[in-house]
């Protein structure tokens, strides 16, 4: 197992076991007394579960076992990425709670680490160039964040993007505007972080834009107002 790329095999530590949880589901939908029919609302969906056991086993007693465990607990004091061995996806998250038991005869420790996550597969990167119209696949089965990139190509000063931002409620497809666009500058909206930059420098006030960039499972048709760009959409797949 690794925790932002480190193995915990470097403390002496092997995945040992895993429980797969799902993500917590809240609804508000009721049903009014005296109503004929009740009020359906979507689903909101909360934190997947996940809980890892690790087996430690060091030479050099205890307080060694101690240190090692000490170690790996270290490393998750912040959100991480946590890649399991055997395990295609990868899970980004927050160490909710541990515990951890001695086998002092045997010498090993095992510790268990629960945490809130989502699930999500590597980056996947669509690229396109001189064209007005472009499908990019989301593997996943949730609606995922995502990051486009656009470069004009020639002296366009304004562009309009189309089927990249909705309404959460509705759904309804939410038109992004940029202007004072520069050739060969790339602008990048970032769907995860919100930020708006234009070849790495924040970029205020030349974008109308009312949602984050996302993607809906499947296929999803993406149209420009002018096809002399290039277009790059980064993402993760998230997984329910």
């Amino acid at each position: 197992m690794q925790i932002n790329g480190w193995d915990v095999s470097c403390a002496g530590a092997k995945q040992w076991n895993v429980t797969f949880g799902n993500h917590n589901i809240s609804n508000a939908s009721e049903w009014i007394r005296a109503s004929p029919a009740p009020v359906f609302f979507k689903n909101d969906i909360g934190f997947k579960t996940l809980k890892v056991v690790l087996r430690i086993k060091k030479a050099g007693g205890r307080e060694l076992l101690l240190r090692a465990r000490s170690e790996i607990l270290s490393k998750l004091l912040e959100p991480a990425e946590i890649v399991l061995d055997n395990y295609t996806n990868c899970f980004y998250g927050i160490l909710e709670k541990y515990s951890a038991q001695e086998n002092v005869l045997r010498r090993w420790h095992t510790l268990t680490l629960e945490f809130n996550c989502y699930e999500c597969g590597r980056q996947v990167t669509a690229s396109f160039a001189e064209t007005d119209q472009a499908t990019v696949t989301n593997t996943g089965n949730l609606i995922t964040p995502a990051a486009i990139e656009i470069t004009p190509l020639s002296g366009v000063a304004t562009l309009s993007v189309t089927g990249i931002c909705r309404d959460a409620d509705t759904g309804e497809d939410l038109p992004v505007l940029l202007k004072n666009l520069k050739t060969g500058k790339t602008v990048t909206i970032d769907g995860e972080t919100g930020l708006i930059t234009e070849d790495g420098i924040l970029k205020a006030g030349d974008t109308e834009i009312w949602a984050l960039p996302s993607l809906l499972p499947g296929d999803n048709r993406i149209t420009l107002d002018n096809k002399w760009m290039e277009l790059a959409v980064k993402f993760r797949p998230r997984f329910m």
